[in-house]
């Protein structure tokens, strides 16, 4: 039996493309608010007269983002977490409205929301199981939904080549889900290198309809490109 971690993008919705990589949310402005809209928070005026990069970094450096709020995260390490972000903006091809999709990403968190990536958890005999799983949709649809996974040692790999330059764990696991709440004597357990066979045991610890309610929250934007992808929903 395997462990396999995923998180799900919304691709489309009614025929919108949203955006779809992994640099995580920042604000709860646009989190279940209907008649609030990207233009009511963002000037697009703007962009005919500052650069992308530099509209993203304010967004970034401002005090009251998740990230500058999180609780878990020091300040020496939230100043290499919005490095990495930045990092990874400019490797993305970016026009108007990409950016603005983009901008609508950022202020769609939860108000209650730890800074972070949000991944579930399954186990799988291997990965033609762990797709069994996923139902697959067309690539026309008007709402699509994109799968990113992968084998949990892979992922955990990638984020030990990370931690080596943090002073805080960039990784943990709820047991349920919390928005990235941790509660130790809930089932909450931090991740560092040298635990990965006691973090691994704790996981697997659990089936999968407990695993499917629980929520592995990594501190760090990354890149899609250490991840598969499928079109499809569980």
């Amino acid at each position: 039996m395997n462990t396999y971690i995923f998180l799900v993008r919304r691709a489309r919705i009614n025929k919108k493309s949203q955006y779809v990589g992994l640099i995580p949310k920042l604000f709860s402005n646009l989190y279940n608010n209907n008649t609030l809209l990207v233009k009511n928070i963002f000037n697009r005026e703007t962009l005919k007269h500052r650069d992308y990069y530099d509209i993203f970094t304010d967004i970034l450096l401002d005090e009251s983002n998740l990230l500058n709020r999180s609780k878990y995260i020091s300040e020496s390490d939230k100043l290499k977490i919005i490095r990495i972000n930045r990092e990874l903006f400019l490797l993305e091809k970016w026009n108007r409205k990409k950016f603005i999709n983009f901008i609508e990403h950022l202020y769609r968190g939860h108000s209650d929301m730890e800074y972070g990536l949000y991944f579930g958890i399954l186990k799988a005999d291997n990965y033609l199981d762990f797709l069994s799983k996923i139902k697959k949709s067309n690539i026309k649809n008007i709402d699509q939904r994109i799968i990113y996974y992968s084998e949990i040692n892979n992922f955990l790999n990638k984020i030990d080549i990370y931690q080596e330059k943090f002073k805080n764990n960039l990784l943990y696991f709820n047991k349920s889900w919390k928005y990235g709440i941790k509660e130790y004597e809930n089932g909450s357990m931090n991740y560092i290198s040298t635990n990965r066979y006691h973090f691994l045991s704790h996981i697997n610890s659990f089936n999968n309809e407990i695993l499917m309610n629980s929520e592995l929250i990594c501190n760090i934007p990354l890149s899609v490109e250490n991840f598969k992808f499928i079109f499809g929903k569980f």
